[in-house]
């Protein structure tokens, strides 16, 4: 059986306080960033999983080929339930499994993870701890529906006896969880990000542009057009996610 891809994107960023997976990267976004690897790195379909703010990251997505999106109405209620979404999404074969949030990812991890694949399935290593992204087999994709809450499938995986691969040190094992986590991915990773222009329209941009400094942060991230945020028409998906970039590259640049 061809092995399937299966991307978690719905939760709701809540340790970084904005929609992390929207934050710039050379390929646009985070999550566009890896839709695009997980779509180059598998022979068999592709699920994405959104949940949270839905339209606004299936704009980020426009023009990515080979994928299909699902959405997750109950995301809140953990991640066992985006997982199990995307499960339900695909055709039978083994699973490779990867949180979108892992932009630090590879294609050389992919390709060790595939090349190490038995049943019931094979999970990352760093210095003996099992991590993801992991590819879960056919007996690990029939017994995921034990499991609820805030887990993933890391601990079925385990009690089912699969291989921990050991992949080394580096970028891979970074997340973008919080502000400073994503600082450390773009200077690890030597990304050089836009600086898109800010949109010329009306509300709610004069109440951004009155804001001192424009989307100052400290521990939170970016308001960029949650119910309440401004005055006004909310933003259209095309020009929160510019507005967005345009906020985290004059952060990256103030030093924050």
């Amino acid at each position: 059986m061809r092995l399937h891809g299966l991307l978690l994107a719905a939760g709701g960023a809540s340790r970084m306080g904005a929609p992390k997976l929207l934050l710039p990267a050379p390929e646009g976004t985070l999550l566009r960033r890896m839709a695009l690897l997980l779509r180059q790195s598998v022979p068999g379909e592709v699920v994405v999983v959104l949940g949270h703010e839905p339209l606004l990251h299936r704009r980020a997505l426009e023009g990515v080929r080979g994928i299909r999106l699902a959405v997750c109405r109950s995301w809140a209620l953990g991640l066992s339930e985006s997982l199990k979404a995307g499960l339900r999404a695909l055709p039978e074969g083994p699973v490779l499994v990867l949180a979108a949030d892992q932009a630090g990812v590879g294609p050389g991890e992919l390709a060790a993870l595939q090349r190490a694949f038995r049943e019931p399935g094979v999970l990352s290593g760093l210095k003996g701890e099992a991590l993801s992204p992991a590819i879960l087999g056919e007996e690990a994709r029939r017994e995921v529906w034990r499991i609820g809450g805030d887990r993933g499938a890391k601990g079925l995986l385990l009690n089912l006896g699969a291989r921990v691969v050991e992949l080394g040190p580096g970028p891979w094992s970074l997340d973008a969880d919080t502000w400073e986590a994503y600082v450390l991915l773009v200077r690890t990773l030597g990304w050089t990000l836009p600086h898109p222009a800010l949109p010329r329209r009306g509300p709610p941009y004069p109440a951004l542009l009155r804001r001192s400094p424009l989307f100052r942060i400290g521990t939170a991230l970016l308001l960029y057009g949650r119910p309440g945020a401004y005055t006004g028409s909310l933003l259209a998906e095309r020009d929160a996610l510019r507005l967005l970039a345009r906020g985290a590259a004059t952060l990256l640049r103030e030093g924050f």
